[in-house]
């Protein structure tokens, strides 16, 4: 090995802690050696967020809160193949069938584009309160059509006169107006089952808001060609793959039938995952990127001072010195990512100013 590549190698390792280091490595190594380290470096801070993108699931609103939804999907689910009610996806679409006859074809979808399939009463106190409804609709997500999936839940579920008064199956907007105002709303917990995707929403039993927790959506494109979501949820079987007795009062069926609701949200949000995965990719890889040319920018502004004995330095080295001290603060991104992932994403911008900035003021300041 040559005197001067085992130097560049001292140097390079040095440059982890050294800001001396730094200095003489972008000096005496070529600049393409600077640029590997500069997209390197950019891309190990990406990688705690691109995999807590990728670990993001469309079940996660009913993980840890579920609110009853076990009963709702069960009972509703029984009630609704009783009735010779599915929903069949094909070729990515979602059909609503009763008897075997397809409503959309049948032209027996409204205008509005939006049926309620399935509404869930219960008793408390002797008070009956709506506590879920199933809902079909054939609007699309584009917002280029007139009637599309925002629309639809703006104008005809969490509309506020078509909430409903706590306690009570009677919406506000038949309530007298001068009785209004005395009165508390909640919209009942909905999954609204779109031609094109699907849509969920856990409410507040006794508010208008929702829980603070994701709210499930996604498409058809990753689910099963002929999966029917009625007849597939309602088949539970056990640990040895024996059927579960269907019954409101045995947990271990309407837990079954959750977590046959939760693969059809998991399948759903694959394609929504998939592009913020790419996304998170792009953008933060990029704005790394620009992050590390600033600050190479910031080291050449700072020396430029007639006191500064480094006002020689050059543009290019300065970048060079931003490049090679942005290797530390890469790796404790890393690590700090995995552990603290809520605040993955500055991790890299502030250790790498801090390194930039300690460096400018410790080996870069101005003699006196």
């Amino acid at each position: 090995m040559k005197t001067k590549t085992k130097e560049n190698l001292i140097y390079g390792f040095k440059s982890l802690y050294s800001n001396d280091a730094v200095m003489e490595s972008a000096k005496n190594t070529p600049w393409w050696i600077a640029v590997i380290i500069a997209v390197v470096a950019t891309f190990i801070p990406v990688i705690p967020i691109t995999v807590a993108a990728s670990n993001q699931y469309g079940s996660s609103f009913l993980s840890n809160l579920t609110e009853n939804m076990e009963t709702y999907l069960t009972q509703g689910g029984l009630d609704l193949k009783a009735a010779n009610n599915e929903f069949i996806v094909t070729n990515d679409r979602l059909a609503y069938e009763i008897d075997g006859v397809d409503q959309e074809q049948a032209e027996l979808i409204p205008a509005s584009k939006l049926v309620e399939v399935y509404s869930y009463e219960a008793t408390r106190e002797g008070k009956t309160q709506i506590d879920f409804k199933f809902f079909y609709t054939t609007a699309s997500n584009s917002s280029k059509d007139e009637i599309n999936i925002s629309t639809i839940l703006s104008d005809y579920i969490e509309n506020a006169d078509l909430s409903y008064a706590v306690g009570t199956t009677t919406q506000k907007k038949d309530i007298a107006a001068e009785e209004q105002e005395s009165q508390t709303y909640y919209f009942p917990s909905y999954i609204l089952l779109s031609k094109y995707g699907i849509h969920a929403k856990i409410m507040r039993p006794d508010s208008t808001l929702a829980y603070s927790v994701p709210t499930g959506f996604g498409d058809w494109k990753n689910t099963i060609n002929g999966t029917k979501l009625i007849e597939n949820s309602l088949a539970v079987f056990d640990e040895n793959g024996v059927a579960v007795t269907p019954s409101l009062n045995n947990q271990e069926y309407t837990e079954g039938v959750l977590n046959n609701w939760k693969v059809y949200f998991n399948e759903s949000y694959i394609s929504t995952r998939d592009t913020n995965v790419t996304y998170s990719l792009i953008i933060y890889y990029g704005i790394y990127l620009l992050m590390l040319l600033f600050m190479g920018l910031m080291v050449f502004l700072l020396t430029r001072g007639k006191r500064n004995i480094f006002n020689y330095l050059k543009f290019g080295i300065c970048l060079k010195m931003a490049a090679w001290s942005s290797i530390t603060p890469a790796v404790l991104s890393l690590i700090l990512g995995f552990v603290l992932p809520a605040y993955a994403i500055m991790y890299f911008i502030v250790l790498l100013g801090i390194r930039v900035m300690w460096m400018s003021m410790k080996q870069l300041r101005p003699q006196y």
